[in-house]
């Protein structure tokens, strides 16, 4: 979540601090990796000077959705493989 730092602090000034409070508790939380978003979207652009001193412009667009991993047991026992012959 971008915001300009001129929204930030007129947001932050406005509500309180409470804001700058959800703000940080957000981005904490997501340096943890305790709540991802399932949907990041972005756009980037790029613009090039070339040598015949023309200037291209192109941006894209990008979606990165999160696929949740199987559950795994934190504790999980190797299951027995049967009779295992004995040789003697």
């Amino acid at each position: 979540m971008l915001v300009s730092r001129c929204k930030f602090w007129c947001l932050s000034i406005c509500t309180l601090g409470l804001y700058a409070a959800y703000y940080y508790l957000l981005q904490y939380c997501y340096r943890i990796r305790c709540c991802v978003p399932k949907l990041i979207s972005m756009q980037r652009g790029v613009m090039v000077l070339t040598n015949h001193c023309r200037l291209l412009v192109w941006a894209t667009e990008v979606e990165q959705t999160k696929i949740s991993a199987p559950r795994v047991r934190a504790f999980a026992r190797p299951r027995p493989l049967g009779l295992i012959p004995r040789v003697l």
